[in-house]
């Protein structure tokens, strides 16, 4: 039986799915979103898992290089993003004997992608929902075309799993049930479910047969004369991993029978719920390209709630680090606060709610698994009141009062070998990776006690938020119990500066970097005169800290400094922004405003926003469409505005 094809049935569907699944909030104004994509347009790039296209909080996404369909499509379910295929769906054109698939030119869209083909051939592609994504093929008869074939390729995995395929006529639906092997050994499932959904348009007919079974690669074909596509034919594409797999096949069948106009307009009223109250008011012009990509790739990376992740959870960046990591996840919060309260709630929800039985709040979490180990710098509880000061929402201080002090007890417990009440790193992974401050083993590390310090003293202002005045005092007590030690374990009185301290050796480890000026960002109370001394001989001065481009992760003098390795010495847009506020604290202004400016023309000299930069040249390296890069732009260029 013929399932019904009609648009108003399918448009329907999409505006419950849409006010479901997006961000709670009334939509933004048209204009407002007409802006918005006005200033993206032909702006963007997909050529990358990094920048895949994938709207909607997507677990997959689209990339293009040449040929004219869908091409790269990466799966985004569990800590990395393998390729799922690099031709999934396209299209050859026959023109006589001359047969081709390439895109000749292609227009991008914060909401599609446009392609003009050979032969009179165009295509866009559109996600109509969660995790559906169409392909709205068209041609013009008078191109002289003869016909087109479209063909579907999957390759087989490794290790090889079994695949079920069928094919309904009367639905036009292929379906193939598989399971997708980890991408991560330590994810402690083997593999996952998968189901891969696509319903053929009319024009096409099936070229050749089906496998009803197979663990090989799959490859499927349909042909259409050119002449049957005058009229616009779509082909739709629903993907579901893990619990999502058993439910794909009903959604994707839902939309049978919808055009390009309407997964335009059901894209246009996801990106509205999504930007909530985003604005360029108090942009300067010369930024709202890189201010409107920011929330762009913050969206991106952002994906729907799914397994352990009950909120929608921000990654921090698509292509390469699948899964929300705990202080990325504070550091982006800051960005999507300027437009989206529930997202920048949420991404913090979502650590804070995983954390495990003893206290640890986990590196990462995944759709099902957290990682193992490893926990990173306790930014949380800055996070949390941070939001609560721009909102004032109780609530999420109420739900996470109770798990951050658990997560402290925790650091107390469990990473302070030496018993002397100042906590260790257990390694790079836990903070800075590969610098320097862990070459010679574990340290106390100056940030993770004044970040350690600061949520037992947000602790103290929960409390007593929430009436619990004798909880208050104590968490204020402890603090100054700590605060004190720290001054004894960490700061070189002869230097006048704080240095991580090694273990085992209970001697300072002397590398400058950002981390010793973290207790001043932190607000802990010291003399004023000598904090202003601190920043002025070592963060000011322009041999260390203070260059062309300013906050490098080790001083520009110190023997271990490599501009452009990773944490030995790059800028990391993160740590130099912390930097930036820690100036502006403490009075220096005027210095604040120039460390903002070099960051935003060294960040604005390059299409994307990424990962680190060298501290040397200015160039980018790692992931572009980093998440933290993007929500520290977004700040800055608010700051630069007011200055």
């Amino acid at each position: 039986m013929n399932l019904p094809r009609t648009r108003l049935g399918a448009v329907l569907l999409l505006l419950f799915l849409s006010a479901t699944l997006s961000a709670a909030g009334p939509p933004r104004s048209n204009k407002m979103t007409r802006s918005f994509i006005d200033t993206l347009k032909g702006k963007l790039r997909f050529e990358s898992s990094h920048l895949a296209f994938c709207p909607h909080y997507s677990w997959f996404g689209v990339s293009k290089r040449e040929k004219l369909g869908i091409e790269d499509l990466w799966l985004y379910y569990s800590r990395a993003s393998p390729l799922l295929s690099s031709q999934f769906l396209t299209f050859e054109v026959g023109r006589g004997s001359d047969v081709s698939g390439k895109t000749k030119t292609r227009s991008d869209f914060a909401l599609e992608i446009q392609e003009q083909g050979e032969h009179g051939f165009s295509g866009v592609i559109a996600f109509a929902d969660l995790d559906i994504v169409c392909y709205h093929l068209k041609a013009d008869p008078a191109a002289g075309a003869s016909g087109v074939k479209a063909t579907m390729s999957i390759p087989a995995t490794e290790p090889k799993l079994k695949r079920r395929v069928a094919y309904d006529p009367n639905t036009r639906l292929l379906t193939l049930e598989t399971r997708f092997p980890r991408v991560d050994g330590r994810d402690p499932d083997p593999d996952h479910p998968l189901a891969i959904c696509v319903i053929v348009p009319e024009a096409f007919s099936l070229s050749g047969g089906l496998t009803a079974e197979t663990d090989e690669a799959v490859q499927v074909s349909w042909t259409a004369r050119a002449d049957a596509l005058a009229a616009e034919q779509t082909f739709i594409v629903g993907i579901g991993e893990g619990e999502t797999a058993a439910g794909i096949k009903s959604r994707t069948l839902r939309l049978a029978g919808i055009g390009s106009r309407d997964s335009r307009a059901a894209s246009k009223r996801w990106l509205a719920k999504a930007l909530d109250k985003f604005t360029f008011d108090g942009v300067p012009t010369n930024m709202r390209l890189h201010y409107a990509k920011s929330a762009y790739q913050i969206l991106s990376n952002t994906k729907a709630p799914r397994g352990r992740l009950k909120h929608a959870a921000c990654y921090p960046g698509r292509g390469v680090y699948a899964a929300q990591f705990l202080w990325d996840a504070c550091f982006t919060s800051v960005g999507a606060a300027l437009f989206n309260q529930k997202l920048a709630e949420g991404y913090l929800l979502n650590i804070y709610e995983n954390q495990e039985a003893d206290g640890k709040m986990p590196q990462f979490v995944c759709a099902t698994w957290n990682r193992p180990g490893e926990t990173q710098s306790p930014l949380v509880g800055w996070a949390a009141w941070r939001l609560y000061e721009q909102f004032g929402n109780k609530k999420l201080v109420s739900a996470v009062y109770g798990p951050l002090g658990r997560m402290v007890e925790w650091w107390f417990k469990n990473r302070d070998q030496d018993g002397n009440g100042v906590c260790e790193y257990m390694g790079g992974f836990e903070c800075w990776d590969d610098s320097p401050r862990f070459d010679k083993g574990r340290i106390e590390g100056v940030d993770l006690n004044a970040y350690l310090n600061r949520d037992m003293r947000i602790l103290a202002k929960m409390a007593k938020l929430l009436g619990k005045q004798e909880e208050a005092e104590a968490w204020k007590r402890r603090a100054d119990r700590h605060y004190a030690r720290m001054f004894v374990e960490l700061l070189d009185p002869h230097e006048e500066i704080f240095y991580d301290r090694l273990v085992d050796q209970k001697t300072f480890h002397k590398i400058l970097t950002p981390a010793s000026f973290t207790p001043l960002w932190a607000g802990m109370a010291m003399p004023k005169d000598v904090a202003r001394r601190m920043i002025r001989q070592y963060l000011l001065d322009p041999n260390r800290l203070f260059g062309k481009y300013p906050f490098p992760t080790v001083a520009y003098d110190d023997p271990t400094y490599k501009p452009d390795s990773w944490w030995r010495g790059p800028v990391w847009p993160n740590i130099a922004w912390i930097m930036v506020e820690t100036l502006e604290a403490y009075g220096f202004e005027k210095e604040g405003k120039v460390a903002t400016n070099r960051l935003l023309d060294m960040m604005m000299r390059h299409d994307e926003l990424y990962e680190l930069y060298s501290s040397r040249s200015g160039d980018p390296s790692g992931c572009p469409g980093y998440g933290w890069t993007c929500a520290v732009f977004m700040d800055l260029a608010r700051k630069s505005s007011r200055d």
